[in-house]
């Protein structure tokens, strides 16, 4: 990949970006405060807690190297972006097995496919016939 290509992003397509895997920050560290306070925890919960954790970070990375917007690392910005979508797709597994009966995770999945969008759109700069 070519880091140059980076620049071919709008700046619109970056903050969007980084908007969305806030967004998506915030509220897996919500659902995994909500996991915290289930009482009992079964395979679910252990579950869907640690993909919330993997999201957090996984979304705080993105963000400082998005935002860094150095445009010196293309390789890295791709894995990244990359593995924001991983994260939020497991998160939205997770999330939704936790569903039934609990309104706390309605949140987690618009904004999980929110972010793999955004990403998507950043990874298609880089490299449209990859994604």
């Amino acid at each position: 990949m070519n880091a140059n290509l980076f620049a071919a992003a709008s700046p619109v397509e970056v903050q969007d970006c980084i908007d969305a895997c806030t967004d998506l920050e915030r509220i897996s560290e919500d659902c995994a405060e909500a996991c915290l306070r289930l009482h009992g925890g079964d395979d679910d919960v252990t579950e869907c807690f640690l993909a919330d954790l993997d999201c957090v970070e996984v979304c705080a990375a993105t963000n400082r190297l998005l935002g860094w917007r150095s445009r010196s690392d293309g390789p890295t910005t791709q894995a990244m972006l990359q593995a924001c979508r991983e994260a939020a797709s497991v998160s939205i597994a997770a999330c939704e097995r936790m569903l039934p009966g609990r309104p706390h995770w309605t949140s987690c999945v618009p904004a999980a496919h929110r972010a793999i969008a955004a990403c998507t759109a950043l990874l298609e700069v880089f490299e449209p016939d990859a994604v």
